[in-house]
């Protein structure tokens, strides 16, 4: 079945005439609310008319989200009457005040989208923007068509609203540059749908501290000092949701707790710019006694006040003073508490369930939406938010929260079940080593390891294949000579012997930084196993289940992760003079590419094996027949050695430090056959055969693999034999031969080559050959070339290339020739 073919964009994507247009400009992406409520003829149309702006909009879900509430709210609805856009630089914030400023303006144009239809009709809207950038503190602004000027924020809102009429409501304030009072704003604001769009008023209030009012400025004016500095959602909170609690007093109630919280604030000397949700301030005990005089249920929630709120080792407090350890900054905002007491605030009462009757109320408690919403600001970004909230979850040991709401509650969490347990499991750490150590074997299962050996003799030796000790949790806690004592141990004995194969051996060492990560992750997940194996003796509902697993995965995740950074290091031995030393090989700067498992569980050798094959390159699954002839010296001497059993070669390979470590065995097999196929030496198998006196070994030339293409598995790595090419014997001559007819001789085999090694002493003064390569060939040829270059310092090279229908100059000068002269290889 072949499969679709997908277009190309070009052939599916109709680009908008602006893009396609050749005097495009940039302007057309900015967009300042103030000109365009104006009707400045300079704002791009796009912009300028509804119906082409709401075409040329996407209705994110959050936009539509917004415009649902603000008409809603123009309609009579239900919703909040004031609504503050926080979005990062270039986050869409004028954009959005625009499609307010249309919607509310020509609402029947949002029709013109398919998405803009269902959304309230509020009707008549009055509108004002005050955009902070077009207003001058000092000089005020023009009216249209001549009729005046006015100073201040108020009078052109009062004008944008009311025209004349409204504009004479704040005359004398404004002409004053003071706040006006009450009463006019009532009056001006009257029984009509009212939509107020402030934009840019911080760059409006610092400009206006300059001007000066009486004995204050026109900035504190605007602030309007004698405000209550209560967030909105702290009085939303009080009249929507606590006032569903049977004994909340709307009006003294509702008083006296937040006249509480004030006292508290005016005492400490330090507030933030208004009181919220997650500023109340718990920690005074009048605070508290007001709080839970309205919303009751004081003695049960002691615990709950007592362990994550305001005891000595609370656990908002344990997170904040940890946060402020690793970010100074956050030293005096104590974000874990702020979130903490917003949701301890939402936590009684309810909400009723929109679309349904009066008795139908949401349960207690907060979305992670909503919580965000009134707690980040200026001071406390998302991102903060988000890991204090997750701390908490976990830690906080009456803090539930069911999957869509957070709610502190007079009964403890999970959490407090599974602390205790792991108090427990603590003081047994043999329990949690030996947990560790399986799950350590679990994950190295099937590999060519040995695990956590304590002295020489449990690590084997003699097995021809590159093998990994993982050494102790314990060797991260050692000095660095107690280190290096167990690991040059290990490194040159099997026990009371010397060790032979120390060149197929490295040490994994344990990063101390990561052992207590992993001992406490693997302590709570013994403490969660137990609190699961007991969930019917706890009573434990559905709900603390779903947080028993949430917990577990956590947990599990920690241990995985520390797992993956557990061994990033290996020791390796090198030769230190006449002794043996250790070389150290660690991951640095690239990072590992393995990691986790189909199971999600850390491939820990495949790692190690990763940081020693490619990334550190100390360990390879071959070498080079050149390289096996020049380790054993073959050709060498007087006499010379004019060959060596397989056996020695293995043994070689994995005794003698210097020489290339191998994977497994299987590396010199695959070498012996490259080496007889590029006619560097023989191979038999069968023993050692004798050596005649013309210095040729006697074996049946058939016998003898050379020249010829050899299976890696043919190859006998224990009685088999290599020698070099002047010691294979040479082809009998055939009987009766000598010129008569009838006679002569076998024919003769391709030439052997001379000794592949040069003779101790001698030495070649120069190089020169030419070969013919394609792409794939040349790439293959140019480590060679490299390393030619490495050993005499430079070379020189001679490229000819020919193509019959003739080079593309363009790419011949872009892809050859302007490389090369960038290299200052040519003129």
């Amino acid at each position: 079945m072949s499969s679709p073919v997908i277009k190309p964009w070009v052939e599916t994507v109709e680009l908008h005439p602006d893009v396609l247009s050749p005097d495009f400009s940039e302007d057309i992406f900015a967009l300042d609310l103030g000109p365009l409520a104006d009707g400045n003829r300079n704002v791009p149309s796009v912009y300028r008319d509804p119906e082409l702006f709401f075409r040329a909009s996407y209705l994110t879900v959050g936009l539509k989200s917004l415009l649902q509430d603000v008409l809603s709210r123009l309609s009579g609805g239900a919703g909040n009457r004031v609504l503050k856009l926080i979005t990062p630089f270039g986050g869409g914030k004028s954009h959005t005040l625009a499609s307010l400023f249309h919607a509310a303006g020509n609402r029947k144009t949002l029709d013109s989208i398919p998405e803009g239809k269902p959304l309230p009709k509020p009707g008549k809207v009055n509108t004002a923007v005050f955009d902070g950038q077009f207003f001058s503190p000092t000089n005020g602004k023009d009216l249209p068509g001549g009729k005046g000027k006015v100073h201040t924020m108020w009078g052109w809102v009062a004008w944008s609203l009311a025209g004349e009429a409204g504009y004479e409501i704040v005359r004398e304030s404004d002409e004053a540059r003071v706040s006006p009072g009450g009463d006019d704003i009532i009056k001006l604001l009257g029984n009509d749908a009212n939509l107020i769009l402030l934009d840019e008023v911080l760059e409006y209030l610092i400009s206006a501290g300059g001007i000066k009012v009486h004995d204050t400025t026109l900035r504190d004016e605007t602030l309007i000092r004698a405000a209550y500095p209560f967030h909105p959602a702290l009085i939303d909170l009080m009249r929507e949701r606590w006032a569903a609690i049977p004994d909340f007093q709307r009006t003294r109630g509702a008083l006296r707790f937040l006249a509480a919280c004030l006292r508290a604030a005016h005492t400490a000397g330090k507030s933030r710019a208004v009181l919220g949700p997650g500023d109340v301030p718990l920690q005074d005990q009048a605070v508290r006694l007001a709080f839970f005089k309205e919303v009751g249920q004081q003695p049960d929630f002691q615990a709950c006040l007592e362990y994550d709120f305001v005891g000595a080792n609370a656990r908002t407090r344990r997170i904040d003073e940890r946060r402020a350890k690793e970010f100074p900054a956050e030293a005096l905002k104590r974000p874990a508490t702020r979130i903490a007491t917003a949701i301890l605030m939402y936590s009684f009462g309810g909400l009723r369930r929109e679309g349904a009757n009066e008795t139908e109320m949401l349960p207690p408690g907060i979305s992670e939406t909503d919580l965000l919403a009134i707690c980040v600001g200026p001071d406390l970004d998302s991102t903060t938010a988000f890991a204090c909230l997750k701390e908490l979850k976990e830690q906080c040991l009456y803090l539930h929260f069911d999957g869509v709401r957070y709610c502190f509650k007079k009964d403890p969490n999970v959490t407090l079940l599974v602390e205790q347990e792991a108090d427990t499991v603590a003081r047994d750490e043999d329990l949690v080593r030996g947990t560790i150590k399986e799950m350590l074997e679990a994950r190295l299962a099937g590999q060519n390891v040995y695990i956590w050996p304590t002295k020489s003799g449990e690590v084997p030796d003699r097995e021809p294949s590159f093998t990994v000790a993982y050494l102790p949790l314990d060797f991260g806690a050692d000095t660095k000579a107690e280190q290096q004592k167990i690991v040059r141990d290990i490194l040159e004995k099997f026990g009371d012997k010397p060790r032979q194969f120390r060149n197929g051996l490295g040490l994994a060492v344990p990063s101390a930084d990561q052992i207590e990560v992993l001992r406490r992750a693997v302590r709570y997940l013994l403490a969660i196993d137990r609190v699961k194996s007991r969930s019917k003796q706890h009573n434990l509902t559905d709900e603390q289940k779903g947080q028993l697993r949430e917990r577990e995965a956590t947990e599990k995740a920690a241990a995985e992760s520390a797992f993956l950074k557990l061994y990033t290091e290996v020791w390796l031995p090198k030769l230190d003079g006449s002794a043996i030393g250790i070389e150290s090989v660690a991951v640095g700067g690239r990072p590992l590419q393995t990691t986790l498992n189909e199971k999600k569980e850390a491939r820990i050798h495949e790692r190690v094996m990763e940081l020693l094959t490619q990334v550190q390159k100390r360990v390879f699954d071959t070498v080079t027949p050149g390289k096996m002839v020049e380790f054993f010296k073959l050709g060498e001497g007087t006499p010379a050695k004019l060959g060596v059993t397989t056996g020695e070669v293995v043994t070689g390979f994995y005794s003698f430090l210097g020489f290339t470590r191998l994977i497994s065995e299987k590396g010199v097999a695959k070498a012996i056959a490259t080496g007889v196929e590029k006619r560097l030496f023989g191979y038999i198998g069968g023993g050692v055969p004798a050596l005649g006196e013309d210095g040729k070994y006697q074996v049946a030339l058939a016998k003898v693999r050379f020249d010829t293409q050899v299976a890696e598995d043919e190859i006998d790595l224990e009685s088999g034999f290599i020698m070099v090419p002047q010691a294979i014997p040479k082809p009998a001559p055939v009987p009766g031969g000598g010129g008569g007819s009838g006679g002569g001789t076998q024919p003769e085999p391709r030439p052997i080559p001379p000794e592949p090694t040069p003779q101790p002493g001698a030495s070649q003064k120069s190089v020169e050959f030419t070969f013919t390569a394609d792409s794939d060939k040349l790439f293959g040829a140019w480590s060679a070339m490299a390393n030619l270059a490495e050993m005499a310092g430079q070379v020189t090279v001679t490229v000819k290339a020919e193509k019959a229908d003739g080079f593309d100059k363009s790419k011949l000068t872009n892809g050859v020739l302007e490389p090369l002269r960038e290299a200052d290889l040519i003129q």
